[in-house]
C-alpha cells in the first residue's frame, strides 16, 4: 500500500482520490503512464471506447463510470488509472493541455508528480489538483 503522505520516489507519479468517506491512492513510474492508459483503454474498449473519446464528454463520463465501478470493488489500480485518464483527457482542450504541461513540469522540475482528486460519493462532482512534491500542499511553483 502506498503511503499517502510519504515521499514520492523520483520518476514516479502518485494519484490519490477521496470519494466520500473512501480513499484510494496508487503510485507508479512516470515512464509507465502511456502503457497504463493504453491498457485501461484496451480493457474497456467494447463498452467505453476511451481511445476514440479522448477529450469528449462521452469519454469523460465513461472513465468516471469505470472509476466508480472499480471503487465498489476496491480496485485501486483501475480507480487511479481512470482518474489519471480523466485528468489528462479533460473535455476542455485548454484544461487538458494544462494537465499535460503541469505533469511534465512537475516531473522535470521536482522529479515526481502527485495528482490529488476529490469526488462526491456518487462520482458526479470532481476536482483535481496537481500537487508539486516538496512544496506545501496547495502551493504551485512560480
Amino acid at each position: 500500500m502506498t503511503d499517502e503522505f510519504g515521499p514520492i520516489p523520483p520518476g514516479h507519479i502518485r494519484i490519490s482520490l477521496r470519494m466520500g468517506d473512501e480513499y484510494f491512492t496508487s503510485q507508479f513510474e512516470v515512464k509507465d503512464i502511456e502503457k497504463r492508459l493504453a491498457a485501461l483503454e484496451h480493457e474497456f474498449r467494447k463498452n467505453a471506447r476511451l481511445a476514440k473519446n479522448r477529450r469528449t464528454n462521452d469519454g469523460y463520463a465513461a472513465a468516471r463510470t469505470i472509476a466508480y465501478e472499480a471503487a465498489k470493488t476496491r480496485n485501486t489500480g483501475v480507480v487511479c488509472t481512470a482518474l489519471l485518464w480523466m485528468f489528462l483527457y479533460r473535455t476542455n482542450p485548454s484544461q487538458s493541455k494544462a494537465s499535460h504541461d503541469g505533469l511534465k513540469k512537475s516531473v522535470k522540475d521536482y522529479g515526481a508528480a502527485w495528482i490529488v482528486s476529490k469526488a462526491d460519493a456518487e462520482f458526479e462532482n470532481w476536482s483535481f489538483t496537481l500537487q508539486y512534491p516538496g512544496l506545501p500542499i496547495g502551493q504551485s511553483p512560480n
